[in-house]
């Protein structure tokens, strides 16, 4: 009786034991199963036109590709190639670059691999699909109303300069970073952003225009000279040129908060870097200024003369009719400023170009007061408060 007891429990226990590995290799069998059939192709289907994903070896962008095919439903993890740190770090600043919708993704990643091998993209979410939904129905909102604005505008120049001038008008700089910070929302929803967030929201509405543009890196000097700040600004092809447009720097502070600067619109090489150290993947394309602001609006003079006082004049009046009650220009040599400055405010001849565009505009101007800037690192005059 014991013996057929024993042997029924051994019966029992091997019945159990082969079953439970058979469970083992049925399971190993189908996670392998799941990975084949999941597997990734051998080349990037070179679907993606963003300046980050093309500067991608080919690994990464597979990884690129198959993120940003699966993303938008918010998965656990994503399957990639087999990427090193430096490379899964590569790729993650490149979807974030080049698409500053994706504002519902952490600026922290990772990766895990698995027991067969394979690497999965496991991405950080700030909110659920449903907040998302939301917050993008917001920021579109604001940007059909954009195109609503640009729709009649004659080129591309215009448009930029529009979006520039929206977004500096509508964002106030805080130096704080991540978060929605540093998104597209933070800058045209909520209104505060730091200078990542300004770089997303341009490039945002100027994709939305079709016209190219990415963001740019760097660092600008900080507080102290020895600790410089990390800085994020756009490069716009304009008219078959290429140049830095920093509308964070663009957004004034103190006495002339509300005047709008062009100091960093559509600036080349060498103009960006006397404030700011550019990686030098970004440099060598912006080397002309004919789309600079002050170039593109004859108000670039070379030196101070009765044609340069005309041309301020006609400039004054022309702003004045467009409801502006600003305007500036630019001298293109210290001498040249230092002339400027001299004839206008020493000499008090700004008054009597006030007088002669009062003649030229329906407006009434100030005739016997003005306020002045002057910035002498960029050789830039402006002139504010002249309407009556």
């Amino acid at each position: 009786m014991v013996k057929k007891i024993l042997s029924a429990v051994l019966t029992l226990a091997l019945g159990v034991g082969s079953g439970f590995l058979l469970w083992l290799v049925a399971m190993d069998g189908t996670e392998k199963l799941k990975e084949k059939n999941a597997s990734l192709p051998d080349e990037p289907q070179n679907i993606y036109e963003g300046f980050y994903y093309e500067g991608l070896g080919n690994s990464e962008k597979i990884a690129y590709e198959q993120i940003m095919t699966e993303i938008m439903e918010m998965p656990k993890k994503i399957k990639v190639p087999v990427l090193d740190e430096e490379g899964l770090s590569e790729v993650f600043e490149a979807i974030l670059y080049d698409n500053p919708e994706l504002f519902f993704l952490s600026e922290n990643c990772k990766s895990e691999t698995s027991s067969f091998g394979s690497c999965y993209f496991i991405p950080e979410y700030t909110m659920n699909l449903y907040e998302y939904d939301e917050q993008l129905a917001e920021l579109e909102k604001i940007r059909d109303a954009v195109k609503e604005k640009t729709a009649n505008l004659s080129d591309s120049y215009e448009k930029e300069l529009f979006i520039h001038d929206f977004v500096v008008d509508t964002c106030e700089y805080v130096d704080k970073t991540g978060g929605t910070y540093s998104s597209a929302y933070g800058c045209l929803v909520n209104g505060k952003a730091s200078c990542e967030g300004y770089a997303k929201a341009v490039k945002y509405l100027l994709d939305e225009e079709g016209i190219e543009n990415y963001l740019a890196v760097g660092t600008t000097e900080g507080e102290k000279p020895e600790e410089p700040t990390g800085h994020a600004w756009n490069i716009v092809k304009i008219n078959d040129g290429y140049y830095h447009l920093d509308a964070t720097w663009d957004d004034p502070e103190g006495d002339a908060e509300e005047i709008i600067s062009y100091a960093y619109f559509n600036v080349t090489d060498d103009d960006i870097s006397e404030t700011h150290t550019v990686e030098e993947r970004f440099l060598g394309r912006c080397t002309d200024n004919k789309e600079n602001y002050y170039v593109k609006n004859s108000i670039y003079f070379t030196e101070y003369t009765s044609s340069v006082r005309s041309a301020i004049t006609s400039e004054l009046a022309t702003q004045t009719r467009l409801g502006n009650n600003s305007m500036s220009f630019r001298m293109g040599s210290e001498q040249a400023l230092k002339d400027a400055e001299e004839a206008l405010f020493e000499m008090n001849g700004v008054y009597s170009i006030l007088l002669s565009a009062d003649m030229m505009t329906e407006e009434s101007l100030k005739l016997d007061e003005i306020m002045y800037m002057v910035d002498d690192k960029h050789g830039i005059i402006t002139l504010w408060d002249f309407i009556a």
